[in-house]
């Protein structure tokens, strides 16, 4: 998938692999990698020990000795590779995660010049992976994830990175649907970024007036809370699943200051007449400098991204169409011109 832009919407079929380009672009964008395998690990909530089928689709039949990938960043590759042998104390499966330092002229990694497995930086075979990582220098950082069979995960780093991460930790932030963690914390960081108006504003044409920090009935703790109009505040948790999801995306997309946004299917849950208001929030990070990557089944999604963008800004938007063939990923991209013309013109189903 060469092309990223500013907005790239990624569609297709279940089972299309859309999930695992936002896993795979999670962990090579991370200056965090080892916390960003685990990440991709704990979300796999139904699956009871994730590490396991995180690489399964790899060439080597047996899979209890180790299976790994490569991943590349602007900055690098890394390669991450999980050890039945290994095994902490708590019985949890250990994933050794490397940066792999140094590209050749072309900007391949030692070893893995075009025509090998590994080239598109999403999987590698094992014979080049083993080779990447034989190759790699000495003194490049290696972190440690211990994954339990809950899926829980520790990160230990063995060696200390001489980039300072304080300032690009936010690099890449992954928004799930399917988080249901409060949003007191984010939405008061979102709060002292200036952006309180502007999501009382997306809320509003849904008949709901200011967010706001409440403390919980009988005290002891705190939510944040919507007022319907004309009734009475009440926690979000408890507003709607539509609502709730709409906020999820506009808050944490709003404590992103830089970087990468990973958006899961954003129109879970929502009407689409809440997807207006989603797509100006999306449209807005885009306009403050995050490249954001959105997988979706939703049209009217698509329709409103290309709405609130306008014509003149078409450009920095990428749909790329993804399907699953035997184990190979393929796909179709339409960007700016061709894309308007395909959606307005030619009236197609860009799901």
């Amino acid at each position: 998938m060469d092309g990223l832009a500013a907005l790239t919407i990624i569609t297709g079929l279940n089972g299309s692999c859309k999930s695992a380009l936002v896993d795979a672009l999670l962990v090579a964008a991370s200056p965090a990698p080892g916390d960003a395998v685990g990440r991709v690990i704990a979300r796999q909530r139904t699956v009871a020990r994730g590490v396991h089928w995180l690489w399964h689709r790899s060439q080597r039949q047996d899979q209890s000795e180790q299976a790994l990938v490569a991943a590349r960043s602007s900055e690098g590759w890394w390669l991450a590779r999980w050890m039945e042998r290994g095994a902490s104390e708590n019985g949890g499966t250990c994933v050794e995660v490397t940066e792999l330092a140094g590209t050749d002229a072309d900007g391949y990694p030692p070893t893995d010049r075009p025509g090998r497995p590994a080239r598109s930086g999403l999987m590698a075979s094992i014979d080049s992976a083993e080779r990447l990582l034989e190759d790699r220098q000495t003194d490049a950082p290696v972190w440690n994830v211990v994954v339990t069979d809950q899926n829980k995960y520790v990160v230990r780093q063995d060696q200390i990175s001489g980039r300072d991460l304080a300032g690009t930790w936010r690099f890449v932030k992954l928004i799930d649907p399917a988080d249901v963690r409060p949003l007191v914390t984010s939405f008061s960081e979102a709060e002292r970024g200036g952006f309180g108006e502007e999501l009382d504003a997306l809320i509003d044409p849904l008949g709901y007036n200011r967010l706001k920090i409440m403390e919980d009935p009988g005290g002891g703790s705190f939510s944040l809370y919507v007022t319907p109009k004309g009734s009475v505040p009440v926690p979000v948790a408890i507003a709607g699943d539509g609502v709730y999801s709409l906020l999820q995306t506009a808050i944490h997309l709003a404590t992103v200051p830089k970087g990468l946004a990973l958006l899961e299917e954003p129109e879970v849950f929502q009407h689409p007449r809440s997807l207006g208001p989603c797509a100006r929030a999306i449209i807005g990070a885009v306009e403050r400098g995050v490249q954001v990557v959105v997988t979706t089944h939703s049209q009217e999604l698509i329709d409103q991204l290309l709405i609130q963008a306008g014509d003149d800004r078409a450009e920095r938007i990428a749909q790329f169409t993804v399907s699953m063939s035997e184990g190979t990923l393929h796909s179709y991209r339409l960007a700016g011109a061709k894309l308007l013309e395909a959606r307005w013109t030619l009236g197609e189903d860009l799901r």
